[in-house]
């Protein structure tokens, strides 16, 4: 996974470049794992940012597809960057049924399903691995 910078994918999504949305992106690069976004204010107590303004740059972030979402365990939403997010790659993550622990397995792909005489059109495709995380098992 190609590690870049907050400016560039700022640049590549066409968003504007605030302090604010650099920084969060830059906490999300750095700790390369989903965070919610109580975890990433938490990270960012030297930065004048507050809830709302957080979540609005999420938002934006995920519309824009440069973050991607997944639902943990505890039903609130954690965050990562999707490095590839026009390429298709679409991965599994795994959510330890014993502390809650979120992880992208990036490795992995999620295959592409496509049966017969389906008429739908999927948006997006989604897998989740439960089970123990090295530090419950």
């Amino acid at each position: 996974m190609d590690k870049e910078s907050a400016y560039t994918l700022l640049n590549k999504s066409g968003l504007r470049k605030t302090s604010g949305r650099v920084a969060i992106l830059n906490c999300l690069i750095k700790e390369q794992k989903p965070l919610t976004q109580q975890e990433i204010a938490e990270k960012l107590t030297d930065v004048n940012l507050n809830e709302v303004s957080i979540y609005r740059a999420l938002e934006a972030f995920d519309k824009a597809g440069i973050i991607h979402r997944v639902e943990g365990l505890d039903k609130v939403w954690r965050f990562a960057v999707s490095y590839h997010p026009l390429s298709g790659n679409c991965h599994p993550h795994f959510i330890c049924t014993e502390c809650g622990r979120v992880e992208c397995l990036t490795d992995l792909e999620v295959p592409k399903l496509t049966p017969k005489n389906y008429t739908h059109k999927i948006k997006s495709r989604e897998m989740i691995l439960k089970g123990y995380c090295e530090e419950c098992t």
